[in-house]
């Protein structure tokens, strides 16, 4: 199985590493070939066949790819997996809630601050990228979010997710 999570990690590393052609094949897959379910990447495709293995939408992993994208960009000043990233911060502003919370996939209730925070480092790198101001505001009403919702400052912590105690 290729975790679409994992696979934006390897790219990271393969970034990390100069090994551009790697990193642009990981990229090249999710922009040509992988599956999507509502514009979202799934959760895991299998590495030989490149199908689907299971067709689970989470924020997380789809974020992921998106930032693996932008570094890609920001790394290479190759901009052409900027559409990739982009088309994943147009699925995540979709996501959004009228409070500029993201849940924690299209099927869930649930809020996760790991989430909300990964689409923060999303829209401030297209952002620096583009200087589009729809980057801007989202980073903005992110931050808000996650600020209201998942921070104390009576004990200076972050809750695992929005309405969530767990520290």
């Amino acid at each position: 199985w290729a975790f679409t999570y994992d696979q934006s990690l390897a790219l990271q590393t393969f970034l990390i590493s100069n090994d551009l052609d790697r990193a642009a094949k990981i990229l090249s897959f999710y922009e040509d070939k992988a599956s999507r379910k509502d514009d979202a990447f799934l959760n895991a495709y299998n590495a030989n066949s490149m199908s689907p293995t299971e067709d689970i939408v989470r924020a997380g992993p789809t974020i992921w790819m998106g930032i693996a994208a932008a570094q890609y960009v920001n790394k290479t000043g190759d901009k052409h997996f900027l559409g990739l990233a982009e088309d994943v911060a147009r699925w995540t502003i979709a996501m959004k809630d009228r409070d500029g919370g993201l849940k924690g996939g299209p099927d869930v209730t649930w809020y996760s601050t790991e989430h909300n925070l990964d689409a923060y480092a999303l829209f401030n790198m297209l952002y620096k990228i583009t200087g589009k101001d729809i980057y801007k505001k989202e980073m903005d009403s992110t931050l808000k979010w996650i600020k209201d919702n998942t921070y104390s400052e009576k004990d200076a912590s972050m809750r695992r997710g929005k309405g969530d105690a767990t520290i």
